[in-house]
């Protein structure tokens, strides 16, 4: 049953009211049908007993009724809010995650700009491979569906490209005949390529 006024299901205190509306309505009618003797009458009969707990029992099943369903929807509204909170958590762990990578590679990128002359410092690769293992570990069967399709972007391993030609462009200055002046548009290449799809899972997880 529906209130009129907001369109929220009726509680407890509403049925009752309107079971007893419907035996005050029902004891009316009869009078105006059979007149008050007809009404004496029932009361005084062992009939009058029956109708009483004829009544009682139908409120009963709807107050149990009421109970039910109001037990059912907080259970709902439980599991709702869990479930809620499970996903912002792992959106807050991923996002922290894809914004470690991600001012990693803006760090290696100004180190680049302002010593190009030099070898990536190993403090930023190791930063990316620290928060690409955690990232691995995270079971996308938990995650958030808004995330899983960004993420599957990043796999096999997030920012592989990107270290693969950094770490060609670090042994350069060390091998014979190295040419890390060459590689250098390449490593600027693979930082922007995966700066963009990692400003779009960020984009996700907010």
């Amino acid at each position: 049953m529906k209130s009129a006024d907001n369109d929220e299901p009726c509680g407890l205190p509403e049925i009752i009211g309107c079971g007893v509306v419907a035996v005050i309505a029902f004891s009316i009618s009869l009078a105006a049908i059979g007149g008050w003797s007809l009404l004496r009458w029932l009361s005084e009969s062992s009939a009058a007993a029956a109708w009483v707990q004829a009544v009682g029992s139908i409120l009963a099943i709807f107050a149990a009724m009421e109970v039910g369903r109001r037990q059912i929807a907080a259970h709902w509204n439980l599991e709702n809010k869990r479930q809620s909170e499970k996903e912002r958590k792992f959106l807050i762990i991923i996002g922290s995650l894809l914004r470690s990578m991600q001012n990693a590679l803006n760090d290696i990128e100004k180190e680049l700009d302002n010593h190009p002359g030099g070898p990536v410092s190993s403090y930023h690769l190791d930063r990316i491979k620290s928060a690409s293992d955690a990232l691995l570990k995270i079971d996308l069967f938990e995650c958030p569906l808004v995330i899983v399709d960004p993420l599957l972007k990043l796999f096999p391993v997030p920012c592989q490209d990107p270290l693969a030609i950094i770490q060609l462009f670090n042994k350069s200055f060390y091998s014979a005949g190295g040419r890390p002046e060459q590689l250098l548009p390449s490593v600027k290449n693979a930082i922007t390529v995966q700066r963009l799809t990692l400003d779009h899972a960020l984009e996700k997880c907010r």
